[in-house]
């Protein structure tokens, strides 16, 4: 009988160890839950910044809407 009583008692431990690994592994590598931003978005911040021309960002933005 005491067989069955330490068999139970290693599963939970060996589940606990599992879980806190997991656990664990989360914390350290969070999931991106942020998409990445739209090409538009990208094209009105480039613009904004002043990488672009009023004239590439109207070609850019027209490539973008055809």
């Amino acid at each position: 009988m005491w067989f069955w009583g330490t068999a139970i008692w290693m599963v939970l431990f060996w589940v606990g160890v599992v879980v806190l690994a997991i656990w664990l592994a989360g914390l350290l590598f969070p999931r991106a839950t942020e998409a990445p931003p739209a090409p538009r978005d990208i094209l009105r911040l480039r613009y904004a910044r002043g990488e672009l021309t009023q004239a590439q960002y109207r070609d850019m933005l027209n490539e973008l809407s055809s």
